[in-house]
């Protein structure tokens, strides 16, 4: 399996313990073609974005379009969702409601994202990390729409192609409190020009609390105070996405 973009592959690796996985990045203009031992692809997290305003490589794109055509079955997630959506013929652009960053609230699952395997475990409303400032706006030929709430209507979606179903969420299920606050941190200044902390020494304490919440899940004070709940904490709600595809690809192996 190769993880594409290699940001995340720690973090995923939590979830995917019993798969071999390969980093791969395409930020750079050479990617390796893809190989018949390359069963799957996960394509994660990037700071690039898929708006008109500031596109990615073709050869981005292209690989993407490739896995589709292939048939290797994918599972991505933010970036990967926006990119999986554009290499399909989708469109995604610059969200008027502003960045959704933080705990996403009132992810409601659609008719269809109710029935479907990647959800196995899931209530039909859950939270989740987010981390976005673009949003798909208009969902490929055989996309169908999973999940979304009032900041983001496209969520998750699945995309069949080839006779491979392929997954893809918005958000972020393999980030934990204590990633996700290192990630706040290194953009303080950012964080506080946009406007949501006051002051900079503000986004210390969010991120200082966030880890002890780490530490101690049972923190009712911080619980409370940031109004987090097991969507969040517990790893198998959390992470039940992932390791449903897992599951999905080791019950439908080509």
């Amino acid at each position: 399996m190769r993880a594409v973009c290699a940001a995340y592959p720690r973090v995923y690796a939590m979830a995917m313990r019993d798969v071999h996985t390969r980093a791969c990045s395409t930020c750079c203009a050479r990617v390796p073609p893809l190989r018949a031992a390359v069963a799957r692809r996960l394509t994660l997290g990037s700071r690039t974005a898929m708006t008109p305003r500031a596109l990615p490589s073709p050869t981005q794109v292209d690989l993407m379009a490739r896995t589709f055509e292939t048939g290797v079955s994918s599972f991505g997630s933010c970036w990967g969702l926006q990119i999986a959506a554009v290499a399909c013929g989708g469109k995604v652009e610059l969200n008027p409601k502003g960045r959704e960053v933080g705990v996403g609230r009132k992810v409601m699952l659609s008719g269809e994202g109710r029935d479907h395997p990647m959800f196995s475990g899931k209530k039909a409303a859950f939270e989740v990390f987010e981390s976005h400032s673009d949003e798909v706006t208009e969902l490929p030929e055989g996309g169908v729409l999973l999940a979304g709430n009032d900041h983001t209507r496209v969520q998750a979606m699945a995309v069949d192609r080839n006779g491979t179903s392929s997954w893809f969420v918005q958000y972020h299920p393999e980030y934990d409190l204590k990633y996700f606050s290192s990630l706040i941190r290194i953009r303080t200044e950012r964080m506080t020009s946009m406007g949501f902390f006051k002051k900079e020494e503000d986004v210390g304490v969010y991120c200082d609390e966030l880890n002890e919440l780490h530490d101690d899940p049972a923190r009712l004070d911080l619980l409370w105070k940031y109004g987090i709940d097991s969507d969040i904490i517990d790893v198998g709600i959390k992470q039940a996405e992932v390791k449903n595809w897992v599951a999905h690809l080791s019950a439908t192996k080509r």
